[in-house]
């Protein structure tokens, strides 16, 4: 795993983790119970003000920020996915044409120009 320095940054890259095994994460007990094996306590605060602001929204839910944390990436994903599956992407074939087969295509098609100006004239 890769050094963190922050604790959200930690949480955050935890949860990441987790969802390897629980994709749609849905195991909050279990996410929280492999948090507390992590040593989230050596990792400083570093952004205080979001640190705060995510306190004082987990304080009036009840929950910790962690669970906070783990409720808004959850959220994300859904929303994330649910709006890739609305937009249905469309496959396009690509042709790929040599060049001089690219040159005959344009004479052609200059020819079939040309004899249809002829015949609207007529």
């Amino acid at each position: 795993m890769s050094v963190q320095h922050d604790r959200l940054t930690f949480i955050i890259h935890t949860i990441d983790e987790w969802a390897k095994n629980d994709p749609k994460l849905e195991n909050k007990l279990g996410f929280l119970e492999y948090l507390e094996t992590q040593e989230i306590g050596k990792y400083k605060v570093k952004n205080i003000d979001v640190w705060l602001t995510y306190y004082h929204e987990a304080r009036k839910k009840r929950i910790s920020i962690a669970e906070l944390l783990f409720f808004k990436v959850r959220e994300g994903r859904k929303s994330n996915s649910s709006e890739e599956s609305e937009r249905p992407l469309k496959v396009l074939p690509i042709d790929v044409v040599p060049e001089d087969k690219m040159k005959e295509l344009k004479k052609m098609t200059s020819r079939l120009k040309s004899h249809s100006r002829k015949n609207d004239v007529h």
